[in-house]
């Protein structure tokens, strides 16, 4: 989703984010394991597109990537910790109330924090591997 975004841009990100929140509710079934899916990649697109869309003062470009790196990662892990308490106690019969979700926020920050971190490298290497060889679609 993160090779979408970076070969073609915001909306391309999204696209295919909806695309697997389709996939996946297709093949399990089951709509709330697809949102938090859609919505955690989503949510890491918004946190690297806001940081290299806000680039204005000339800096060295692998700072602005790093920083969109950890600005994608750290928007996930927020807004995935909200989401899921809120969300848990309505969809799922295990965490009845908010509270028994926050017991477990830190697995869940951590989980998001190295799938981001997968993510967002995966995304970055697999685009400069792309580009290094087909350097036409790398965006002016």
């Amino acid at each position: 989703m993160l090779l979408a975004y970076f070969l073609f841009g915001f909306f391309a990100g999204a696209i295919t984010s909806g695309i697997a929140f389709l996939s996946i509710t297709i093949r399990s079934g089951q709509a709330f394991p697809a949102f938090m899916k859609f919505l955690a990649e989503f949510v890491t697109i918004i946190g690297v597109f806001a940081v290299l869309r806000a680039k204005k003062q000339p800096m060295l470009e692998r700072k602005w990537k790093t920083l969109s790196m950890f600005s994608g990662i750290a928007l996930r892990v927020i807004v995935m910790d909200v989401a899921n308490v809120l969300l848990l106690p309505i969809f799922t019969p295990y965490y009845s109330t908010p509270e028994a979700v926050i017991l477990i926020v830190p697995f869940i920050s951590l989980f998001n924090i190295i799938q981001g971190a997968v993510s967002v490298f995966g995304g970055f290497l697999l685009y400069e591997a792309v580009v290094l060889r087909l350097p036409s679609l790398k965006p002016q």
